[in-house]
């Protein structure tokens, strides 16, 4: 499978060729795989092959792109479909790897690697990243956080954490006259 080439097909959706590429079935992921950490791989066939691995749900691809994550000159685009991806497949391993992009100066990181490690519920020391991560400037990393901290065990949790993005969010209402 030569995925490599993908770029030859400028017009297609990226979501539309990830989908015909799920389409080969769990048969299919580890070529994929391979695909996603190929140094001749581009970063547009690398979004593409991402989303195939994400709709197949190939979980041993986890590692490739947690390699992916750590190398430099990687679009900011692919590493956010990777921390996607991660969150979906992803266990306690791939979490720490997610870890670092919470605090990444990035929105267009953050936002996914907070969506991950919700998701990815790997164990309460992530609940100090995600509670951080309610003040983020970013009402949608704000919102993100708090959506993944409620999905949390109650238990686990405590009481009920301040949510500092509903006051951002909240427009007071115009009396009418």
């Amino acid at each position: 499978m030569a995925l490599t080439g993908l770029s030859r097909y400028g017009g297609a959706e990226a979501a539309t060729v990830a989908s015909l590429l799920a389409r080969f079935g769990i048969h299919g992921g580890a070529p994929i795989a391979a695909a996603l950490v190929h140094p001749r791989t581009g970063p547009r066939a690398r979004l593409i092959a991402t989303e195939a691995l994400r709709r197949l749900g190939y979980v041993p691809a986890a590692a490739a792109a947690c390699e992916l994550l750590g190398r430099e000159r990687v679009r900011p685009e692919v590493r956010a479909s990777l921390l996607r991806f991660l969150g979906e497949v992803g266990g306690p391993a791939e979490a720490a790897v997610v870890r670092p992009w919470c605090a990444s100066p990035e929105v267009a990181l953050r936002l996914p690697a907070v969506e991950a490690l919700g998701q990815l519920r790997s164990g309460p020391e992530d609940l100090g990243i995600l509670r951080r991560a309610q003040a983020d400037p970013d009402a949608w990393v704000a919102l993100r956080a708090t959506e993944a901290l409620e999905r949390y065990d109650r238990a686990l949790l405590g009481p009920s954490p301040v949510r500092p993005w509903r006051a951002r969010a909240t427009i007071e209402p115009t009396p009418y006259l």
